[in-house]
């Protein structure tokens, strides 16, 4: 059962916990790099807005995700990616102060560059299996700081090295959606 004002997570694919995904919403489970495909389809270099970058108590479905039994502190960031002028995505990644001490000490200096180009230097790293739900409308939002004025779908997952993980959650806008089922189609 999810905690008061948090998004429902369900495992991708996972029937006993709610109704299949939609043929519509397939492309979550693509594994590829989401900035490098929002810069396929937009033929423009990705912006990160950094809504946010500072030590927070993390929600209790956070805790949960991280395998915490109570929520901690954890530096954790929120972006919304533009192509051009529209916001293509909305993030939120959290890292615990142990793992800044070790494999992701380079999360905390990020600033303005996607978290995929990063990630994609360190080919050790391994994710986990996607986790999905509704957000916004009259869902509940990934964050207060992030609002999405649509119903839209979102996953999380962990990037892991040894012992330590990075949890991220994003959020896809429909001109997003819409780009990746169109691609998919034509392809």
């Amino acid at each position: 059962m999810p905690f008061p004002g948090q998004p429902r997570w369900r495992d991708l694919g996972c029937r006993r916990q709610g109704r299949p995904l939609p043929q519509s919403a397939r492309w979550l489970a693509e594994r590829r790099s989401t900035s490098r495909l929002m810069q396929e389809a937009s033929g423009q270099p990705i912006q990160v807005h950094v809504v946010r970058c500072r030590w927070m108590s993390l929600s209790r479905a956070e805790a949960q995700a991280l395998g915490l039994r109570r929520p901690r502190p954890a530096l954790v960031r929120e972006v919304r990616l533009l192509c051009g002028e529209d916001i293509w995505m909305l993030a939120r990644t959290v890292a615990l102060r142990h793992a800044l001490r070790g494999s992701f000490r380079w999360f905390a200096s990020l600033d303005e560059q996607p978290l995929g180009v990063a990630l994609a230097q360190r080919p050790r790293m391994t994710r986990s299996a996607f986790q999905v739900a509704r957000l916004g409308g009259d869902l509940p939002p990934l964050s207060n700081s992030l609002p999405c004025v649509h119903t839209v779908w979102g996953r999380r997952s962990l990037f892991l090295l040894g012992n330590r993980a990075l949890l991220l959650s994003e959020v896809f806008m429909p001109i997003f959606q819409h780009w990746f089922e169109h691609q998919k189609h034509s392809v």
